[in-house]
């Protein structure tokens, strides 16, 4: 006779007084997590130097720890150079479970282009070796370069990553394009105003320079940055739709096979995820090539349109991180950020969201990467948020283990 038979048979307990003690336990439980929950939403951060990041996470309601010895932090924005020194040295200091780093240990295996060449020179030959011929062509020939209004132009494009084993991306639908100031011309490949994209070149140049023509056309109001969206269009104006749309879902192929060449040498650390710009350039027959990975990309906008759009980009990532207990983990998209591979990649139905939606069939699955796609993030959040409330009200008539299964 079990423990359960003995209890039924007991004359002075009834069945109902049983149900009641498990209800009570069960709302003790509940209770017990609605104030672990309340007391987690106080997220305390540290971030040394005046940034974006610093302006989000205080809009956030975040507080801020100023102190270098104060360790009871959530999140510490650092460098690389903090990250490897006082954070992940040996076993010099310990970070706890809940506490997260912007860098992996050894991210130079994506971002040193050395390195990063190596990786993928042994991923192609482990591609050849399991007969995988097409997808380990990969050429070492700088290709004639696609010019946009006669400049030369590369692709800054937002990558984060939260684990490497197993391997979960997500891929940000807004980035930029960045123009030279100068047409292209060989004659003048001297000036680094022709060829070079960096931003800080070609803001320098344009203030030494007066009466400069836009991209637009409009006098001395002169910008070295296009929205990927304004991007896209552009090329749809010249190439069919679907074109466009085989462009985009090449660049995530791309940048997953750097991911996939560095993932056997990445220290994997559940304290650490990394956001990457990824700069990518465009053959004249758009094909995407990757130029390098940064592992800290600037975060400061050089204009308006440019300081919303990284602005909300740090939200975001905060937003995936999610140290307010928000989500429930499973979404497939956070704000502007897409959900691209998570232990293998994410496919989606969906026609490319836009106005030329009609042209590309809905039957073809696809990689789940938006770029230039319209991101109504704010509206995406809300209703996502709200469904997520109206899910963990209706479990909260259930049993813990149940409501465990819907979040």
């Amino acid at each position: 006779m079990n423990n359960t038979q003995k209890i039924f048979e007991d004359s002075r307990i009834s069945p109902l007084q049983i149900e009641i003690t498990k209800c009570g336990a069960e709302k003790k439980i509940c209770n017990l997590k609605k104030k672990q929950n309340s007391e987690d939403k106080i997220v305390k951060f540290r971030c040394d130097f005046p940034s974006t990041q610093v302006e989000v996470m205080l809009a956030r309601g975040w507080t801020q720890i100023v102190d270098p010895e104060d360790t009871n932090w959530h999140l510490w924005w650092c460098d690389t150079g903090d990250v490897l020194r006082q954070v992940l040295d040996g076993d010099r200091k310990k970070l706890r479970p809940y506490q997260r780093v912007p860098h992996f240990r050894n991210h130079y295996e994506l971002t040193r282009k050395n390195y990063l060449y190596r990786n993928l020179k042994r991923y192609r030959k482990a591609l050849i070796r399991a007969g995988k011929i097409a997808e380990a062509r990969i050429s070492d020939v700088m290709p004639v370069t696609f010019e946009l209004p006669r400049r030369k132009f590369d692709l800054r494009i937002y990558v984060l990553v939260t684990s490497f084993h197993p391997l979960k991306v997500w891929l940000a639908r807004e980035g930029f394009a960045r123009l030279c100031g100068q047409l292209f011309d060989l004659e003048n490949i001297d000036d680094n105003r022709v060829h070079l994209t960096n931003t800080a070149i070609q803001l320098k140049a344009s203030q030494n320079t007066e009466g400069i023509s836009s991209i637009n056309g409009e006098n001395g109001e002169w910008s070295c940055k296009w929205a990927l969206n304004k991007l896209r269009d552009y090329l749809i104006a010249y190439y069919e739709t679907e074109v466009v749309e085989n462009l985009m879902q090449r660049i995530a192929g791309v940048i997953m096979a750097s991911l996939l060449a560095v993932q056997p040498s990445m220290m994997q650390d559940r304290n650490c995820f990394e956001l990457y710009g990824y700069d990518i350039l465009l053959s004249d027959d758009l094909r995407p090539w990757l130029l390098e990975i940064n592992a800290s990309p600037a975060l400061t906008g050089t204009d308006n349109e440019d300081q919303r759009l990284k602005s909300d980009l740090v939200d975001d990532v905060l937003n995936v991180l999610d140290f307010e207990g928000c989500f429930s983990g499973h979404e497939t998209r956070i704000g502007g950020l897409d959900l691209l591979w998570d232990d293998g990649p994410v496919w989606t139905s969906c026609p490319y969201p836009g106005i030329h939606t009609d042209v590309i069939s809905n039957d073809l699955r696809r990689l789940n990467i938006f770029l230039g796609a319209i991101n109504d993030r704010q509206k995406q959040l809300s209703l996502l948020k709200s469904q997520l409330i109206e899910k963990r009200k209706a479990g909260q008539n259930y049993s813990p283990m149940l409501q465990y299964y819907l979040k």
